[in-house]
This record gives C-alpha cells, sequence and structure tokens, in this order.
C-alpha cells in the first residue's frame, strides 16, 4: 500500500508537471503566432514602404532627368547669352570709340573757323576807328572765345590722342594750371594756395591736367566776392601707390538735392551759371580714364572740396 501510495504520488506529479508543460508550451505556442502574425505585418508594411521606397526612387531618377536636361538647356542659354552679351559689348565699344573719335574730329573741325574769327576781330580793332563798331566787334571776340572754350571741352570728351605715361614734378604740373588761370584768379581777387609733394610721378600729363583744369574752372566760376580762395593740393599718400588731388574753394557751394547729379554730362546747378555744364563730366571721365575716383563734399554758401585718388601703381604698369 505504502508503494501504490508513493507510485500515486509520483505519477500525479508527473501528471501535474505534464499539463504544466502543455500549458507553458500552449502559451508559447501562441506568443510564437502572436510573433509570427507580427512579423508577417511588418513584412507586409516593409514590403509597402519598398515600393513606395521604389516608386520615390523612380520619381527621383525621372526629376533628376528633368533637371539634367533642364540644366543642359541653361548652359546652352547662358552661353549664347554671354556670347550675345560679348557681342554687343564690342558692339558698344566700337560704337564707343567712333563716337570719341567724332566728338574729337567734329570739335577740331569747328575750331578752325572760329581761329579765322578771332583773327578777323583782331584785324578789325586796328583799321576800324568807329567806337560801335569796336564794341560790337569785342563781343563777337567774346562769344567766339566761349564757344572755342565749349569746343575745347568737347574735343577733350573724344580725344584719342592719350599720350604715354612719363615721369614728372607735381610743382610742374600744378604750376602750369596756375600759369593758366593767373588773369581769371587776379580779375575775380582769388587768392590760391598751392600746396604739393616735390616728387616725380608717372602720369598721363593730358588726362591729368584736364582734371586740375576743369576743377580750377570750377571753383573759379563759383568764387564768391568775399575774400575768395582755392586751395590746391597734390601729393602720394605713404606708400606711394595712390595720387591724390584736392581742390577746395570757399565759393557758393552746391545744394544737397543736386549734388548727385553735378557729374552728368549739361548739367548746371545754378541759373546763374555761364557754363555748358561739362566741367565735372568731363573731370569725371578722365579719372575713370586713368583707373580712380572723384568725390565731392559741399556746404552751401560756404564752399566745396574735390578729392580725385588715382592708382599711381596701376598708371606704372
Amino acid at each position: 500500500m505504502l508503494l501504490l501510495l508513493i507510485l500515486l504520488v509520483i505519477i500525479f506529479r508527473l501528471y501535474r508537471k505534464n499539463r504544466e508543460a502543455q500549458t507553458e508550451l500552449k502559451r508559447q505556442y501562441r506568443e510564437i503566432q502572436e510573433q509570427q502574425e507580427e512579423i508577417l505585418v511588418q513584412s507586409e508594411e516593409l514590403i509597402e514602404s519598398n515600393s513606395k521606397l521604389a516608386y520615390l526612387n523612380d520619381e527621383l531618377n525621372r526629376k533628376n532627368q528633368e533637371i539634367e536636361l533642364q540644366s543642359d538647356k541653361v548652359l546652352m542659354a547662358n552661353s549664347s547669352l554671354e556670347k550675345e552679351v560679348n557681342e554687343r559689348t564690342l558692339q558698344l565699344n566700337s560704337a564707343y570709340r567712333e563716337l570719341e573719335t567724332f566728338f574729337y574730329r567734329t570739335s577740331h573741325d569747328f575750331r578752325r573757323p572760329l581761329t579765322t574769327f578771332l583773327g578777323l576781330v583782331e584785324v578789325a580793332n586796328h583799321s576800324v576807328q568807329d567806337q560801335q563798331a569796336i564794341s560790337l566787334f569785342e563781343k563777337v571776340r567774346e562769344t567766339t572765345l566761349a564757344l572755342d572754350k565749349m569746343l575745347l571741352k568737347l574735343q577733350s570728351i573724344g580725344s584719342q590722342e592719350l599720350e604715354a605715361h612719363a615721369r614728372m614734378n607735381l610743382h610742374s604740373l600744378l604750376a602750369s594750371c596756375e600759369e593758366k588761370f593767373a588773369q581769371e584768379l587776379f580779375a575775380k581777387g582769388i587768392r590760391l594756395h598751392i600746396s604739393c609733394d616735390d616728387c616725380l610721378i608717372l602720369v598721363n600729363h593730358h588726362l591729368l591736367l584736364t582734371i586740375l583744369e576743369n576743377l580750377m574752372e570750377n571753383a573759379i566760376t563759383f568764387s564768391t566776392p568775399a575774400s575768395p580762395y582755392i586751395r590746391l593740393f597734390a601729393g602720394l599718400n605713404d606708400s606711394g601707390d595712390v595720387l591724390q588731388l584736392q581742390v577746395e574753394d570757399n565759393g557758393q557751394g552746391i545744394p544737397p538735392h543736386i549734388q548727385p547729379r553735378i557729374f552728368d554730362m549739361y548739367f548746371r546747378g545754378s541759373v546763374n551759371s555761364l557754363g555748358n555744364g561739362l566741367g565735372l563730366y568731363i573731370a569725371k571721365r578722365a579719372v575713370e580714364k586713368l583707373g580712380g575716383s572723384i568725390r565731392c563734399c559741399s556746404q552751401l554758401h560756404k564752399g566745396s572740396t574735390f578729392t580725385v585718388l588715382i592708382p599711381h601703381g596701376q598708371q606704372e604698369q
């Protein structure tokens, strides 16, 4: 009986363990099925994602092809545009040179009869006794000189006879400018103060003198009767690679609203101006030909200062 009881206990335990094992096995089987279902769902999602990715790749390839095609078109258009711009630039440069030549030759031809007029006026002044006639001849002379002055400016706009750069002393350059305007300075009682470095510069004499003369003429034209003066400075910077010119006056000054236009061709800022509106324009053109810059600082009824900076090293090259 004892053995039978022990056997029954062993059988019962084995049966219970078997039941527990089956229960655990079923649980694991269910987990495996759930995991398989999740894997199946993930697999379907992955397949769908792969399908979408393939579609996106196809779209991306198509867009890249379109971009490449458009890029080729843009490159062709840019090449064509660049060629057209170069051709137009050459045409404009050619037209610009022709216009400059026209200015120079036309003004040069027009000056010939003016010289004849001036000669006839001088002859008339010595041969005619009538004071009224002499007065009329003097007015003809003044008008002819004014016209000749304007033609000289037009000639300087289109001058192709640009001298080679040569070394010269700054004092000599400023002295020649002072000598040209000595009579006008004396007539208006203008004191001229010249300050310059005692040095040699490599310069285009024609262009630099054109700049100085037009700035001086502007300062003289708009001077005031009360203690007028003009300060003229020329010198190199510390490194010697920039030439600075400065013309300062205590004249009428320039109203702020017209200062941006003072370098325009034929612009006259005052109704009282007797000039032709070319002086400052020509000065700026000459500065640009030398690769430099020009600026103006002015206060109404106090005066103006024009500063020119020209790269000296660039000229030497």
